[in-house]
């Protein structure tokens, strides 16, 4: 076997089409789950008795702490490989989610 046809029957999922096509599932899915906060806004600051500007205040924290954990993430990446990393992130997510909906304060 030559090695143009182990590289074309071992990496025909590799296309470019899939690929983007996976970043964008991924970019949707992550950016997805914050951006959704601002759908509930109105009902989270009734129900916990916060202010317009409390609630601002922690999603700019969340922004700032998402932006400045991306180069970590990448160099994780680069290290343990993006599946791991994309792993953890969703555990950790998961996680954060589930004390976000138990929380008193």
């Amino acid at each position: 076997m030559s090695s143009s046809e182990t590289t074309s029957s071992s990496g025909t999922w590799r296309t470019p089409a899939v690929v983007i096509t996976a970043g964008c599932l991924i970019a949707i899915f992550g950016f997805g789950v914050r951006a959704v906060f601002g759908f509930f806004q109105e009902p989270l600051i009734e129900a916990k008795g916060w202010s317009h500007e409390t609630f601002s205040l922690a999603m700019a924290i969340q922004n700032l702490f998402w932006g400045l954990g991306l180069p970590i993430a990448g160099y994780v990446a680069d290290r343990f490989g993006p599946t791991r990393v994309l792993g953890l992130g969703a555990v950790i997510y998961f996680i954060e989610g589930v004390q976000n909906s138990v929380s008193l304060a």
